[in-house]
């Protein structure tokens, strides 16, 4: 079952502000009881009863709680692919999650923290998103006191984090950065700024896709606003770097473009069986393509939604998974064509 909520279905066919590089926009707000022990301090017996409180809480403001044993395999790895939980917290079956029906906002309870209130929308977005999870902090806190210091603001499990309780971080999607052999300079300033670079430059490992994040550090000491509003602006340059990349490719690397682009069309339109690292790349220059004006006949929203149905997708007792990752690439990249501009590069 995959719980029914704007955060849980694919976007709407919408204009997002820049979304040909910023894909998603994300903040949490965390939040502890003030008449509980922390999560990892909580007795056996301790741990239900702020549950109940939180789960009595979400319900009065509208939103829908779930054990994770309820959502079956489906739904798990439905909010898994969407970034919305860890897989970790959704393995244990008792965790116990909320999320809005109407609004794209959602809860973890009794995780790290008491309450992480968590929102995201497509685009450069996060005043938006910031707005739905602040509006939410506000009507659970009236309904459950959250623990807060004059000095020290909302008090969090690591003392670093005590103050406004917020971490926010935007996906962007730069390939033309990477082809073009720019990507190491512009996630240099970024990280010079102060932010957080997660995908070729994190610890886990290369990003598959040319996805990466750009997040606020763990520790920051700015109002919740003008921290937003400096992410905002650097995510804003990147964007703007991709773009110049793109041109400069259009220019000096014409041929490479259009390769690169014209292989993933043709892969897309005529594999039988893809990986799940495969699909992501093929998306990723699928979308290339129609940003660079080198494709045409299917829309960015469609593409975009594409790199979660492909984690998605399941196979069945006479298909593999990577043979129904397979047809859903097909069937988007037979709509796709190299536009008339571009056929004799």
């Amino acid at each position: 079952m995959i719980p029914p909520s704007p955060a849980t279905a694919p976007m709407a066919d919408l204009a997002y502000d820049d979304f040909d590089v910023v894909v998603r926009s994300g903040v949490t707000l965390d939040r502890n009881l003030s008449d509980r022990p922390f999560p990892w301090m909580m007795s056996h017996d301790q741990a239900p009863d702020s549950l109940d409180k939180l789960r009595s809480a979400a319900e009065f403001i509208g939103m829908r709680a779930y054990r994770a044993g309820e959502l079956g395999q489906d739904g798990r790895a439905a909010l898994a692919e969407r970034d919305m939980y860890a897989r970790s917290f959704l393995i244990d079956d008792d965790r116990v999650l909320a999320i809005s029906p109407s609004e794209a906002v959602w809860l973890a309870l009794n995780e790290r923290e008491h309450c992480s209130i968590r929102s995201a929308l497509p685009g450069l977005s996060l005043q938006d998103a910031w707005t739905l999870a602040s509006r939410t902090d506000d009507l659970l806190g009236a309904r459950a006191t959250w623990a807060f210091d004059p000095d020290a603001g909302y008090l969090c499990t690591d003392a670093e984090r005590c103050g406004t309780g917020l971490s926010a971080q935007v996906s962007l999607h730069l390939p033309a950065l990477t082809m073009a052999g720019y990507a190491e300079a512009a996630f240099r300033r970024a990280m010079e700024s102060g932010f957080v670079v997660t995908g070729a430059y994190a610890s886990t490992g290369p990003s598959a896709g040319a996805l990466y994040g750009l997040a606020l550090p763990a520790v920051y000491r700015e109002p919740e606003a003008l921290a937003l509003e400096r992410l905002s602006k650097a995510a804003k340059a990147l964007a703007e770097y991709e773009r110049r990349a793109r041109a400069d490719l259009a220019t000096r690397a014409a041929r490479e473009l259009v390769d690169a682009v014209g292989r993933a069309a043709g892969v897309a339109a005529g594999a039988r069986l893809v990986s799940r690292d495969e699909a992501a790349d093929l998306v990723s220059n699928l979308r290339l393509g129609l940003c660079a004006g080198v494709l045409e006949g299917a829309s960015l929203r469609d593409v975009t939604e594409l790199w979660v149905a492909i984690r998605i997708e399941r196979g069945g007792p006479d298909i593999s998974d990577s043979a129904a990752r397979a047809r859903l690439l097909r069937t988007l990249a037979g709509r796709m064509r190299i536009t008339k501009g571009y056929l004799d590069v």
